[in-house]
């Protein structure tokens, strides 16, 4: 990561998720939480949570997690424009 919270690739906000099991960030204005938790009633266990915890949507891998659509993006493929807040 530089240091301006900018990731060096898709791979570091993956292993942020896996390794650290959070990730805050910004991304288009919004304060997101990407994370990685016990898993909910039906078995997932990776989320994306923003509007402080009132939105989440829940995912069995990081792989799904990173095929969620922001803004009709894949976070796969905007994973350059995320401000780190803390991982």
């Amino acid at each position: 990561m530089d240091g301006n919270g900018r990731l060096d690739s898709l791979q570091e906000l993956k292993n942020g998720i896996e390794i650290f099991h959070e990730v805050e960030l910004d991304l288009y204005g919004v304060r997101y939480f990407f994370g990685k938790l016990p898993p909910n009633k039906q078995g997932n266990k990776y989320i994306v949570s923003w509007n402080d915890g009132d939105d989440e949507v829940w995912f069995d891998s990081v792989e799904s997690l990173m095929e969620h659509e922001i803004n009709g993006n894949l976070v796969k493929s905007i994973w350059k424009d995320i401000e780190i807040h803390h991982m």
